[in-house]
């Protein structure tokens, strides 16, 4: 009997202390880590210890030390892979099992939104120059085409850069994109509207054409019609299209881009008297006049003199 006692209380004496001290099982570890940057956001991949379920992903900023954000994502058969959206930088990423465990540990820079450089001719002949053929001038208009040429200045070109670059840059905080650019030498004489082909692919969107007028860029909005835009000028001189992603003007002009080309003068032509211009004919008919008229004086002094006598 006591030693059915004695058993019995040290069963419930070992289930006591398995209930206040229970048993953990060992955190896995992270096998390998690979963390890798694009824009405006980086990839968490790698593999994690047999029978880990999930695994806690720490950002940190460059100190190492700023918590910036985390992610708890599932582990699958050993593998496990999560994005996450940042802001332009360079972080330090932490993985470790959801359980606990030792952190692996890597940095990476996530670079801002690409800007399309355009640096040398090659880069704007790419297929982004256009072409004589998708040129033309629309019916009452009064511009007359001289030429359409590649731009191959390498001051303009860098100009060009720049101007995009701002537009890149607006892009980029207002969250729309430019999805082509175009470019070309327009010589030209008149004011009015010019016809561009840029492809039926892009119907319906907006396209910012910018020309350099006053010693400055400057841009007027054209929605694509038929695969074509008509954008009005007062002068020509180097032209660059950049089509959008954006079906009105909404979002383009809350990140700060102005329309701001001056506007094309539709008054009409005014009839201008012009002086006929003097002939052979009237020479003759003013020399006939002048000689009549030194007849006339001579007649006339030859009639005083007859009265003096």
């Amino acid at each position: 009997m006591k030693k059915v006692l004695m058993t019995m209380v040290m069963i419930m004496t070992l289930c006591l202390t398995l209930v206040h001290n229970p048993i953990k099982a060992e955190a896995g570890n992270v096998a390998s880590l690979n963390v890798t940057a694009s824009d405006e956001e980086i990839n968490v991949s790698g593999t994690m210890d047999s029978g880990v379920v999930a695994a806690a992903i720490f950002v940190y900023a460059e100190d190492g030390k700023t918590l910036v954000t985390m992610k708890t994502t599932q582990v699958d058969s050993g593998k496990f892979s999560e994005s996450i959206a940042l802001e332009p930088g360079t972080y330090t990423v932490k993985v470790a099992d959801y359980d606990g465990g030792e952190f692996a540990t890597s940095n990476v820079t996530v670079a801002g939104k690409t800007i399309p450089e355009l640096n040398t001719e090659e880069d704007l002949a790419n297929g982004d120059f256009i072409a004589k053929e998708d040129v033309s001038v629309p019916t009452g208009s009064q511009v007359k085409i001289i030429s359409v040429d590649i731009i191959t200045d390498s001051a303009i070109i860098s100009s060009i850069q720049n101007d995009l670059l701002s537009l890149e840059t607006s892009a980029y905080e207002g969250k729309w994109d430019i999805v082509k650019v175009l470019a070309m030498e327009l010589k030209a004489s008149g004011k009015g509207a010019v016809s561009i082909k840029v492809g039926d692919t892009y119907n319906g969107k907006i396209a910012i054409v910018s020309h350099f007028h006053d010693g400055k860029w400057t841009r007027q909005f054209c929605k694509v019609v038929n695969g074509a835009i008509e954008p009005k000028f007062d002068s020509f001189s180097p032209i660059t299209v950049a089509i959008t992603d954006q079906t009105d003007t909404n979002a383009i002009i809350k990140s700060g881009v102005v329309e701001n080309e001056p506007s094309v003068s539709s008054a009409p032509a005014q009839s201008v008297k012009v002086k006929s211009p003097v002939t052979g004919d009237d020479n003759i008919n003013i020399l006939a006049f002048a000689m009549i008229a030194l007849a006339f004086l001579l007649e006339s002094t030859m009639i005083v003199k007859k009265i003096r006598k």
